[in-house]
């Protein structure tokens, strides 16, 4: 075999062993998209529709109780991205309102799951009000919650 046929044999070998490194690398690529992960996202405001920045949300898997958290943004948005898929409850705290926690809800593999807040139930903000702390609490489980838009006003006597 000449000289110049060997060249032309290796260039040949060279391309198809390059090919062949294409295509793994590409089925690598095609491979890592697909994730078994989801996120959670919402905006927090209160009745009036006034954002509620730096709130600070804490993600919960409900089975292993692994806990994620944010502070929502400058125009009230939070994301907490990567999450393994699972049950997750979701709680708010913001300066002066009070903690509000969802019912755990379902994460499925490459769901993004939108929770809108709608904080309504500001913190009491007196000691020995028990009775209004009470009623606040009682108030909280049937309004406060992030899929009902409901509003009522607590005044001390």
């Amino acid at each position: 075999m000449s000289v110049r046929g060997a060249s032309i044999l290796l260039a040949a070998k060279c391309c198809q062993t390059a090919a062949v490194i294409l295509v793994v690398l590409g089925l690598c690529i095609v491979g890592s998209a697909q994730t078994s992960t989801g996120r959670i996202t919402g905006t927090v405001s209160d009745l009036q529709g006034q954002v509620i920045a730096s709130a600070k949300v804490t993600v919960t898997n409900t089975a292993t109780n692994v806990r994620w958290e944010t502070s929502t943004r400058g125009d009230g948005t939070y994301q907490i991205l990567d999450l393994p898929i699972g049950t997750y409850s979701v709680a708010v705290e913001a300066q002066g309102f009070a903690k509000t926690v969802t019912s755990p809800e379902a994460l499925n593999i490459n769901q993004s799951l939108r929770m809108e807040w709608v904080t309504s139930f500001p913190a009491p903000a007196c000691r020995g009000c028990r009775a209004l702390e009470d009623g606040v609490q009682s108030a909280r489980k049937l309004f406060n919650s992030p899929k009902k838009r409901f509003g009522c006003s607590i005044q001390r006597t």
